[in-house]
């Protein structure tokens, strides 16, 4: 995927755009040659009719409908419970905790790599070995202020996350103190702007980054460290029977008419005959912008298999991928049509309008933060119960046939 750009296309007309660019007219991807989800290549992810929109900052997540509901179940069962309290004081206080959460703390400290994490000011490297460290501090602090987003500007700010500059906050989030205003950014009503990441990984220098984000030392770290946290979120609630966070990989074989592609995913939510009822992909770098792309080509493959081998499912189904990325969790939620679907079982007839599958990206939400841990989990959780609700109507409809 190195031919990817920085953004996805967004809307019909970003998508038309690059078609036209890469000579794709009136081609579909039931005659294109495909590579599995994690090589297919930019060409070929076009002809998948994938938009992503991108919701700048946590705040913004907004539940489907559907979700509210579970929502409200996810608050009550998180306000009584003892290790999610000892959970939350934990990542304020430093320390491991004791309880359901101990192993899953444990894991998301390894994942982010603090111990191995360089400050601004202790750089030792050839950028800035000519240089004394207050130097080296001053040009990073210039490199900072130099940050551009290169778009179009509109009406309304961007909202962001924190840059590395801001002080850290404490416990719930309730002021602004987690975001910053990034003049001259583009942004729609609904807040919805071209693929821009929201971390504030993003806003550093390329040259930079690996020295202030180092990667996790294994992807299987931060893979364990998700899929553990979604366990302690769920284990111990009478609630959930059926469904399970697992990391059983899950791969999806696309078949189409001339073509097909695999997308294996790390893991997935299991509703106890390994049918997934969301998806998760992890990495063990940050979702900078100079890369993030390449994570959503893949993650939109995925999502598009799993929609592909899944056709008969109800469109209202909610289909969610959680992806974290070292430090930090981006949930996804797929929104089509039954065009879509059409698209996806058939060749579609020549100038049939097209239809999309649009991934709404959200976070992203830091594991090293007290106040987006405790805006995440109940997100986490009701996802969780939309699952075990659904299954449980699935299995009466069957008994009472």
């Amino acid at each position: 995927m190195s031919d990817a750009p920085i953004k996805l296309p967004v809307d019909l007309r970003a998508w038309q755009t690059a078609v036209e660019n890469y000579d794709l007219i009136g081609k579909t991807v039931h005659t294109a040659q495909l590579a599995s989800g994690s090589k297919m290549t930019y060409a070929q992810f076009l002809l998948l009719r994938i938009l992503w929109k991108t919701h700048l900052g946590m705040r913004l997540f907004r539940p489907p409908p559907v979700l509210e509901p579970y929502l409200v179940q996810a608050d009550k069962l998180l306000a009584g419970s003892q290790s999610w309290k000892k959970y939350c004081s934990s990542i304020e206080e430093g320390q491991i905790p004791g309880g359901s959460f101990a192993i899953a703390r444990y894991y998301q400290v390894k994942a982010a790599n603090n111990k191995e994490h360089m400050r601004p000011d202790s750089f030792d490297t050839p950028v800035s070995k000519h240089h004394t460290r207050g130097n080296t501090r001053r040009k990073l602090e210039e490199e900072f202020r130099k940050v551009q987003i290169n778009i179009t500007p509109s009406k309304r700010p961007t909202i962001v996350s924190r840059t590395p500059e801001q002080k850290e906050h404490d416990g719930d989030d309730d002021g602004d103190n987690d975001s910053v205003i990034l003049e001259g950014s583009d942004v729609s009503e609904e807040s919805e702007v071209p693929s821009i990441p929201v971390t504030p990984a993003a806003l550093v220098p390329e040259e930079l980054h690996q020295l202030m984000f180092p990667p996790t030392r294994d992807e299987q770290i931060v893979n364990t460290a998700l899929v553990v946290f979604l366990n302690s979120l769920t284990i111990h609630f009478d609630a959930i029977t059926r469904c399970d966070w697992t990391l059983h990989r899950k791969a999806f074989v696309a078949q189409f008419e001339a073509a097909q592609y695999e997308a294996r995913t790390d893991g997935y939510l299991d509703d106890g005959k390994e049918n997934p009822w969301g998806i998760i992909e992890v990495k063990p770098i940050t979702r900078a912008l100079f890369r993030q792309s390449r994570f959503q080509i893949q993650e939109g493959c995925q999502m598009s298999g799993w929609i592909k081998e899944d056709t008969d499912a109800p469109l209202d189904k909610l289909r969610c991928h959680i992806s974290q990325n070292r430090h930090e969790i981006f949930i996804t939620i797929a929104e089509y049509d039954s065009g879509y679907v059409s698209y996806l079982r058939k060749k579609p007839a020549a100038g049939e309008p097209p239809s999309f599958l649009t991934m709404h990206q959200y976070g992203p939400w830091n594991t090293q933060d007290a106040g987006h841990m405790k805006k995440l989990g109940p997100i986490l959780l009701a996802l969780t119960l939309y699952a075990e609700s659904e299954v449980k109507k699935a299995e009466m409809t069957q008994s009472s046939e």
